[in-house]
């Protein structure tokens, strides 16, 4: 099996609209997650993990569609 070439920070950084790995959102309020989860049955797309209360862990494709369709939360690992 071939090992990755070089250090992981060295490597080439993929591009931002590229990006699919896990994320971190903080919500605000219960009920903000309760929204999301909604928002995410209703697309087939309720897939996240959870080790806090008000955070979740998902990937960047779900990160990106609740802001699309106006979820409140806050995303901790967005990079500009």
């Amino acid at each position: 099996m071939p090992k990755p070439t070089g250090h992981p920070a060295v490597r080439e950084k993929v591009p931002a609209a590229e990006r699919n790995q896990l994320e971190i959102i903080r919500f605000p309020s219960r009920e903000s997650q309760i929204e999301a989860i909604g928002l995410l049955l209703d697309r087939g797309m309720l897939n996240f993990s959870a080790n806090r209360l008000d955070e979740w862990m998902v990937y960047t494709p779900v990160a990106r569609k609740l802001r699309e369709l106006g979820a409140t939360f806050e995303w901790l690992t967005e990079f500009v």
